[in-house]
């Protein structure tokens, strides 16, 4: 079976076109993008189909999460300060 997983956050980034001409890649940089995969590596320990930052959630229109998220508390992200509050959504 194949597993899908989503980290969530928002943030400025970079994105651009990095390599040479015999080998182009896009690529995105920022600590957003860094947030977001922690977010995606939280999924495993947290057994679910995505993890959300406080900062997506706070970002959504309307009062609180969308249906199908609940509050996982607070989770120390490795390279960051303090705790990120992370919300999960089950497959």
């Amino acid at each position: 079976p194949v597993r899908l997983s989503l980290g969530l956050h928002i943030g400025p980034v970079v994105v651009g076109d990095v390599g040479s001409e015999g080998r182009m890649e896009l690529a995105t940089v920022g600590d957003a993008v860094n947030v977001a995969s922690r977010m995606e590596a939280l999924t495993r320990s947290l057994d679910c189909a995505a993890c959300a930052s406080g900062a997506v959630v706070d970002a959504l229109p309307g009062e609180g999460p969308p249906p199908g998220w609940r509050f996982a508390g607070a989770h120390a992200l490795p390279g960051r300060r303090g705790a990120e509050p992370v919300w999960t959504r089950q497959a």
